[in-house]
């Protein structure tokens, strides 16, 4: 999969993360709103193309405008952007060549620190499963998940210090205290993907966690749009489909079942002394949304289904 993330320099307004796949509708994503999460699309070969970029950025215009905001997007000259789009609420502008690493804010930290979150939690699924002696397989279904959750985890402050880093905005321009002179190199999470890597057999002294988070850095990501690629993208979701392996059918859980799962998490962390207010509080918001949930199907429900007909 490829990813594409989007973000003003303040990390006030960080867009979904653009998620791109190999598979239209892959199996694991059955049952299962992936929307939710990310913006997945797909292409032949789950890269970045001129088509998906104009889909992205016709729809970024498009929210702006709603806004009744005006924005000024920074890209790099990569192949898969096209320069010639007009948009009415977003103006394109491109960095020189070469200088991607330099002054793209993205490229300064905020990727870094994604990656190695998304790394971290990737990790402790595998010690996890290993943990309940099962095997360790991974899904695209799982990588949604970690995605959502280690964006979630880059912090305002982390895309604060990129932007000031790259130069293109300074210190005293942003109202928050916690900007520093580097960007956040992201050392916390990446001294807690070194300690899961001593746990995984052989896995530690195999790379560093730093080797381990940047593994796919040479990989690529785009390619420009042809007509070539178009035709072979009208036949990619029956392709890809079949060469994935087969996902076991199940039924999405009921309410009721929801219900009994929510009883044995409350019971799970007010049994735990480890457990803070915080975490209390968190929990329990959810069980007010499963509340909402049952309330609002209750609603829906004609009081004449509860009798038989005479």
């Amino acid at each position: 999969m490829t990813l594409m993330f989007c973000c003003n320099a303040t990390g006030t307004d960080k867009r979904k993360v653009l998620m791109i796949g190999k598979a239209a509708q892959p199996r694991c994503f059955k049952n299962f709103n992936v929307q939710l999460l990310v913006d997945y699309v797909h292409s032949r070969k789950g890269w970045m193309n001129s088509s998906l970029f104009l889909d992205f950025v016709t729809k970024l215009n498009a929210d702006m405008r709603r806004q009744e905001r005006k924005i000024l997007l920074l890209l790099d000259n990569a192949s898969s952007h096209p320069s010639d789009v007009e948009l009415c609420n977003v103006t394109l502008s491109f960095l020189p060549p070469i200088t991607t690493s330099h002054l793209q804010p993205l490229d300064s930290g905020i990727i870094k620190c994604f990656k190695s979150h998304y790394r971290k939690l990737q990790l402790q699924q595998i010690v996890q499963m290993i943990d309940d002696e099962t095997q360790p397989d991974l899904n695209l279904k799982q990588a949604v998940y970690f995605v959502k959750a280690a964006w979630q985890n880059v912090t305002p402050a982390v895309i604060q210090n990129c932007w000031v880093h790259a130069g293109l905005i300074k210190k005293d321009s942003l109202s928050m205290n916690s900007v520093t002179d580097t960007p956040d190199a992201s050392s916390v999470p990446t001294c807690d993907v070194q300690a899961i890597l001593r746990k995984l057999p052989g896995a530690g002294s195999l790379m560093s966690a730093s080797e381990y988070i940047n593994v796919d850095a040479a990989e690529a990501t785009e390619q420009e749009m042809t007509a070539l690629c178009e035709a072979e993208d009208s036949d990619l979701e029956t392709r890809d489909e079949e060469e994935e392996e087969e996902e076991p059918d199940f039924q999405p859980p009921s309410l009721r079942e929801a219900r009994q799962a929510m009883t044995a998490l409350l019971r799970f962390f007010e049994t735990n002394n480890n457990t803070t207010v915080e975490e209390m509080d968190k929990i329990l918001s959810v069980e007010k949304l499963l509340q909402e949930k049952t309330l609002k199907n209750l609603c829906q429900t004609k009081i004449t289904g509860y009798f038989s007909a005479s």
